[in-house]
């Protein structure tokens, strides 16, 4: 699951050695070479699942062979999930997708656009109306992905945000249980967030903050502003905080702590814009995060002041992902460094110290951990990586 928990706190119940090494690393076909910036998940076999920019969904065996992969029309941004013998995640192309482990065959598909484009006429003017929601004038690139977020899985229930109306529940069956319309402009950016008491948090792009229940009733809505949420809320399950990241555009970044009925808590302010998440301390003292200036950030917890603040990488948009954390407390994130292919994972102390780096290109994706301190990530050379730790 993505950030490894239903409160999306990228903590890891593993740790890493203080010295790394090269274990394998399998290069995944695509001309030309993208990267797999979604976060991998491991069976019981030790298999790898996790989607790539080239719009293939993979399954690796532990020593990096292919086992199979699965095609699908656009980029995947998010990170896949298990429901039993299946492996489910949503695609660019705005489905969600169940697939069978053993094989990568489809059990089910649910169309999450849906509705919106039943015509050509119909689908041509929702490309009109969204254009300024969905050009990046910066870059100037159309970034026209129907789902940019990763499945939740609570109860054999499924939830996720995407295009079409705006948010599902939808049962192990592929079937719509509850959805939300969550208005125009419809292409959403970030994703869902749950707490303990199986509440459901998620923030749409018009600049509402949702609470419900994981049955469809409604607690509250709250109003949060015209910045723009790509990262995924977090949630603080000691604080009982709800974490969002909001960029106005990419020249400024906040982090904005709410409490479980929608009052807000504080704001940090930060060098950039975020398109990552906050991860969550073990002893949910501290906060941390990262932004495109290339800052990592560590964040007062209680009021939001920022303690901490050290800068990885000058790149242009240099740190797009989330940092993660070890059950021993050290933290682990990738980089974009300058040079248009070069980047690392890097692991620190809490006070940003570096325990260890390893080039492997520029690299976006959450690394994962393995049980036997092995670490993975994948990379925009178009490998995916497997780090042996001593």
């Amino acid at each position: 699951m993505f950030l490894f928990d239903i409160f999306r706190s990228s903590r890891q119940k593993q740790n890493t050695g203080n010295k790394i090494e090269l274990r394998w690393k399998t290069f995944l076909p695509s001309n030309p070479v993208f990267c797999a910036e979604s976060t991998a998940i491991i069976d019981q076999e030790k298999n790898f699942y996790f989607g790539s920019h080239s719009g293939n969904f993979y399954s690796l065996t532990s020593d990096g062979k292919i086992r199979w992969s699965f095609y699908t029309k656009a980029k995947i941004y998010g990170s896949p999930l298990f429901c039993k013998d299946d492996v489910i995640f949503a695609s660019g192309d705005g489905w969600l997708y169940s697939l069978k482990c053993s094989s990568g065959d489809v059990n089910w598909k649910f169309d999450l656009k849906k509705g919106y484009y039943d015509s050509f006429k119909q689908k041509l003017l929702e490309t009109i109306i969204h254009f300024p929601y969905t050009f990046n004038f910066v870059r100037k690139l159309q970034m026209d992905t129907k789902c940019w977020s990763s499945p939740m899985l609570i109860n054999d229930k499924i939830y996720i945000t995407a295009y079409g109306k705006g948010f599902y529940c939808i049962n192990e069956e592929g079937n719509e249980e509850w959805s939300v319309n969550l208005g125009f402009p419809r292409y959403q950016l970030s994703g869902v967030v749950a707490d303990s008491k199986n509440n459901i948090y998620f923030v749409s792009r018009k600049g509402k903050l949702y609470s419900y229940s994981i049955n469809g009733e409604r607690n509250w809505i709250k109003n949060i502003g015209n910045y723009n949420v790509w990262g995924n809320p977090s949630f603080d399950d000691y604080n009982f905080s709800i974490l969002i990241p909001e960029s106005l555009g990419e020249a400024k970044g906040l982090i904005s702590c709410y409490s479980t009925n929608g009052v807000k808590k504080w704001q940090a302010v930060l060098k950039s814009a975020i398109y990552g998440s906050v991860a969550i301390d073990n002893n949910r003292e501290y906060y941390y995060c990262s932004d495109f200036a290339g800052y990592i950030y560590k964040i007062d917890s209680k009021n939001g002041r920022i303690l901490l603040a050290k800068q990885l990488s000058q790149a242009v948009r240099a740190l797009w992902t989330t940092p993660t954390i070890d059950e021993a407390g050290f933290i682990y994130i990738t980089t974009k460094d300058r040079g248009e292919n070069n980047g690392r994972i890097i692991k620190m102390d809490q006070n940003f110290e570096l325990i260890w780096e390893y080039k492997l290109g520029k690299a976006l994706s959450v690394p994962v951990i393995l049980e036997n301190g092995d670490i993975c990530a994948g990379s925009w050379d178009g490998y995916y990586y497997c780090l042996k730790t001593l």
